[in-house]
């Protein structure tokens, strides 16, 4: 019991130090001379790679276990890694797939499947700040009039594109 605790907390912690990562890379792009509020892109941190990775690690080990015992009485230890492994590979798949570039006043979306959508930045007419339990920030919901336009998490570089909102007087909603 005390062995998944301590794995609890590793994790735990590696999610509070990333996120604190992630904001202070944010705050050095900012500084950036090369990007302006004008052409700039919003992408998945790649210090969430080594969440995923360990995550595909742990399920690869526990598959691994599963597999030496009989798999046949239980089933538990092959489909939970199984999952995890699965889970880790579309995490990844979308830190290298899914963006957004911002060219002037065009907005345009990939999401992680590669479809791309354009939109115009006065498109964009509320934005939704949602809580995600404190250690995770927040995860801003992109809207024109009431329909949901995509969905921007924390962890991104997403400083210039709510600056640019809120000088069109688009203010972020904290919910």
């Amino acid at each position: 019991m005390v062995k998944y605790a301590l794995i609890a907390l590793v994790v735990l912690a590696t999610i509070a130090y990333m996120r604190n990562y992630n904001l202070r890379k944010q705050e050095e792009r900012v500084q950036d001379p090369t990007i302006t509020p004008q052409h700039f892109n919003i992408v998945q941190r790649m210090g969430l790679v080594v969440i995923f990775i360990w995550i595909a690690l742990i399920g690869g080990v526990a598959l691994f276990i599963g597999i030496l015992k009989d798999p046949e009485s239980n089933l538990l230890w092959v489909l939970v890694p199984l999952l995890m492994i699965l889970g880790a590979i579309y995490c990844l798949a979308s830190v290298y797939i899914w963006r957004i570039d911002v060219e002037g006043n065009t907005i345009l979306y990939r999401n992680l499947f590669g479809r791309r959508t354009e939109y115009d930045i006065t498109d964009i007419s509320r934005v939704l700040a949602k809580s995600r339990n404190g250690i995770y920030g927040y995860r801003y919901v992109f809207y024109s009039d009431e329909k949901k336009l995509f969905t921007v998490d924390e962890n991104t570089d997403n400083v210039y594109l709510l600056q640019r909102l809120e000088e069109r007087g688009v203010h972020a909603e904290k919910r």
